[in-house]
């Protein structure tokens, strides 16, 4: 593995949002459940099972409520949306989000095609799930579950399992065509603006890439630091995690105290390709791609 010492431009897109009519959408899970360190019961799919065609949901925006209804602690949790098929050979996951309080969080995870993709390859989207669940993972998504059998060396390995977990939890999941915008449950009153749903009070949305307007980084791998160039937000954000397409996080930076500067938790290192680019702050959450090159 090379290691590589340069400054990086991070360009982060802000997700613009015009005014569309409503149209087609599925809700494909909509269901409570218990997550525990055992065995894992695991949502139903529900709508269409045939996600391509007539309407091509699969390049449509997925959007998911999630509703922590009982948790041990204040723990930082990680949660991905994940897919499988032919016996988990076909396995494609959404991006790691976290979250450590009990409430209702709302995430926009992008298209199922820019899904991560279990050795780059899709399910097939023309037929049903084989199994579909919300994965709960470390808060720091290092690809560890919360699960104390069952997986292998993917298991939690710290000894406060149970600070964690047992997690009831209801999850709405809504994949909206594209060229349309979503028409929200009538229980999504605290959506996101500009989601269309109420007086759109929750800001915990993960936001996708979009080409509007962007925010840069200067990412320092020998300095260990990172420093956010944007006009207000640096000084709200809390957190910047880099993370590599298998939804494992391979640097986390907290602030250092300067405006905008913030400095690695532990170890930089990076090689040449692509890695997804989290902010979070006081009010909103932002991210976009990384690519290294040399």
């Amino acid at each position: 593995m090379r290691h590589y010492s340069c400054v990086l431009t991070v360009l982060i897109f802000i997700l613009g949002l015009s005014s569309i009519s409503h149209a087609a959408q599925v809700t494909f899970i909509d269901q409570t459940l218990t997550w525990t360190a055992g065995y894992n019961v695991q949502p139903t799919q529900i709508g269409l099972t045939n996600l391509v065609s007539p309407v091509d949901y699969r390049n449509g925006t997925v959007y998911l409520r999630y509703e922590v209804i009982d948790k041990p602690s204040d723990k930082l949790i990680g949660i991905q949306l994940c897919m499988w098929q032919d016996a988990f050979v076909l396995e494609n996951c959404s991006y790691c989000q976290s979250y450590s309080t009990k409430g209702v969080y709302y995430w926009n995870l992008g298209t199922f095609s820019g899904f991560w993709m279990k050795n780059g390859t899709s399910i097939d989207f023309t037929r049903p799930f084989g199994q579909v669940t919300i994965i709960h993972k470390d808060g720091s998504c290092t690809g560890q579950l919360m699960q104390s059998s069952g997986c292998g060396a993917a298991c939690y390995p710290g000894n406060d399992l149970n600070q964690h977990v047992p997690i009831t939890f209801k999850a709405t999941a809504i994949v909206v065509a594209p060229g349309s915008t979503l028409d929200p449950p009538s229980s999504w009153t605290g959506c996101p603006a500009g989601w269309g749903c109420g007086n759109g009070t929750a800001v915990t949305e993960q936001i996708p890439v979009s080409a509007v307007n962007s925010i840069k980084a200067n990412l320092n791998p020998v300095k260990r630091s990172i420093t956010i160039k944007t006009t207000g937000e640096a000084r709200s954000i809390t957190s910047v995690r880099v993370i590599d397409y298998s939804g494992a996080c391979v640097a986390l930076f907290k602030p250092d105290g300067r405006d905008g500067s913030f400095a690695a938790t532990g170890p930089v290192i990076f090689v040449r390709g692509a890695y997804l680019v989290q902010l979070t702050g006081n009010g909103f959450a932002r991210s976009g791609k990384l690519a290294i090159s040399y």
